[in-house]
């Protein structure tokens, strides 16, 4: 997923170089979410959209 874009790299759980060189490359691909020039961070959204009931 990080491959195509399709996935953020949370690096303060997984350290590991070769994820951090997916997303990078990724990013300078402008591919997946990272073709839009601002895409929304997942927790940010769920930040502001909270569940109902929740």
């Amino acid at each position: 997923m990080l491959k195509k874009g399709l996935a953020w790299h949370y690096a303060a759980f997984d350290k590991r170089p070769q994820l951090i060189k997916w997303e990078k490359d990724a990013k300078a691909a402008r591919v997946g979410l990272w073709a839009s020039s601002s895409p929304e961070k997942p927790w940010e959204w769920r930040k502001n959209n909270p569940r109902e009931g929740n």
